[in-house]
């Protein structure tokens, strides 16, 4: 009886040890890349469109906040902001425009409406989480933030593409800038494959 519970509890604790360096690697991991961005397209481009190519502009608007009073001014703007400077850097070099932003010069163009994009969508979840929370290890009050966009055809109305994006950054140094570049990035990369680059 004896060798049996010793055998039990050696092998519970074996167990143990396993489990826990289970989880103190994948908190390495972690602790490095932060966790995955998850992407889930809602309207992929369709190549036998000839993808995104006959659009020479992106008319990029202000995601609506559907958070007033959890997301801060100044975290709104630097969401905006990113997502346009990312898109400066799109294969294919269309032209990109702000509009309805303070301060921003809606750009005449020449460049008929059917070969322009819109760029809309709407900040759907925001948690700026706890670092101290974090830093203890306790698996929980993580960074978040999702964005759902699409990108609307301005002369038709038609949606050429939708997605959303949800970015999580669980590192104790982990902050809200880090998950928001983490977006821009993505939604550059999904837009990109629409002009012929890598998704």
């Amino acid at each position: 009886m004896r060798i049996q519970l010793l055998a039990v509890l050696a092998s519970t604790m074996l167990f143990n040890a396993c489990s826990w360096q289970t989880y103190v690697g994948s908190r390495v991991v972690r602790h490095i890349t932060g966790a995955p961005t998850r992407f889930h397209s809602i309207v992929p481009i369709v190549p036998s469109k000839a993808g995104l190519q006959q659009y020479r502009v992106i008319e990029v608007q202000p995601l609506d906040n559907l958070l007033p009073g959890l997301l801060p001014e100044k975290t709104e703007s630097y969401i905006n902001d990113q997502i346009f400077k990312d898109m400066q850097y799109l294969k294919s070099r269309p032209k990109v425009i702000r509009t309805g932003v303070i301060g921003a010069v809606e750009d005449e163009t020449d460049i008929p409406p059917d070969r322009t994009l819109v760029f809309e969508g709407y900040v759907d979840d925001y948690d700026a989480g706890y670092a101290g929370l974090r830093l203890a290890e306790l698996g929980f009050n993580h960074v978040a933030v999702t964005i759902r966009f699409q990108l609307r055809n301005k002369q038709s109305g038609e949606i050429v593409a939708a997605a959303s994006i949800t970015s999580q950054d669980d590192r104790a140094t982990g902050s809200t800038k880090s998950a928001i570049n983490k977006i821009a990035n993505r939604i550059k990369r999904f837009i990109n494959s629409g002009y012929g680059g890598d998704q």
